[in-house]
């Protein structure tokens, strides 16, 4: 309504001059003064009138996934989620529920990521994401990463959720009671990874942890290497072998999934060899799906043992 009022103010206000300048008969270098006022008015009018509907549409945008954390480090992480139409991109985050700082893309996407720098070590922040028109989610924390000096953190490891819904459901529930510094997830996040809605439950049975808690995940056979994978996660590297450090610890994944060549001499082995070789860390952990050993059903592997 203020913006409708606005623009029938500046409408009457230029016509008003239009009319007293044909009454009073001026010349005709300052009729064209006045015509060109009033197209600039007009070219007011249109923008508010853009602006106007652009916030409806902001306003209209619904929060379809997330927020969830993705690639924590000590001074950074990215904040990730998805909504319904096109928008742009708000995250407010702060020491406190109050936030404080601001940051924003005027991209307008549906696929929503935000690198936020400059952060303190092993700190909480509270945050909230939303469109310039509004907040699209309550208030939210995170946790950045603690330095090599820290000598103590938690972390939690599982895998083989696929679609096992009431076992995956019980298992966040008693690591929500635990609130690891981050986790980890060795493969089979689902058990079809083309399947969007698969997709979907494994973010809302998850969503609570990863709205608070980094994920660090690694490729399973049931991914199927699939695009879904790769669209919803923002991971380091390559996104299928990465690495990070986490206080004095190193954690290295790897893409062992039936799929990606692990053999000595590939690009994967290479790497692997060259990450180990430049890790500083006293501990190091390696996480994959495929077991080189196991008394599963599936067994062991034999060139996983090689490799």
């Amino acid at each position: 309504m203020k913006t409708k009022a606005v623009l029938a103010v500046v409408l009457v206000v230029v016509s008003s001059l239009l009319l007293g300048s044909c009454a009073a008969g001026i010349s005709q270098e300052d009729y064209y003064a006045v015509i060109a006022e009033w197209d600039a008015a007009q070219e007011q009018v249109a923008n508010l009138q853009s602006d106007y509907i652009s916030l409806q549409a902001l306003r209209a945008v619904t929060l379809t996934r997330g927020p969830y954390l993705q690639s924590v480090t000590p001074t950074s992480i990215l904040v990730a989620w998805e909504t319904d139409k096109p928008a742009d991109s708000v995250i407010e985050y702060g020491l406190t529920a109050e936030y404080g700082s601001i940051a924003r893309d005027t991209a307008l996407v549906t696929r929503h990521v935000i690198a936020l720098d400059g952060l303190s070590p092993y700190t909480t922040y509270h945050y909230r994401v939303g469109t310039t028109a509004c907040a699209l989610s309550g208030d939210s924390s995170f946790k950045m990463a603690a330095v090599p000096e820290q000598k103590s953190f938690t972390f939690v490891a599982f895998g083989d959720t696929r679609t096992n819904v009431a076992a995956h459901q019980s298992v966040i529930d008693v690591i929500l009671t635990v609130d690891p510094d981050f986790y980890l997830h060795t493969g089979d996040l689902v058990g079809d990874g083309s399947q969007l809605d698969q997709w979907n439950s494994f973010f809302q049975i998850e969503g609570d942890l990863m709205r608070n808690t980094a994920l660090f995940p690694s490729l399973g056979n049931h991914e199927h290497d699939h695009l879904n994978y790769f669209d919803l996660f923002y991971l380091p590297h390559n996104e299928r072998w990465y690495s990070f450090d986490y206080g004095h610890a190193h954690f290295i994944c790897l893409q062992v999934d039936g799929f990606a060549n692990h053999s000595p001499g590939s690009e994967q082995y290479l790497w692997l060899e060259y990450d180990l070789a430049h890790n500083d860390q006293p501990w190091a952990f390696v996480f994959f799906h495929i077991p080189p050993y196991s008394s599963g059903p599936h067994g062991s592997d034999l060139g996983v043992q090689a490799a």
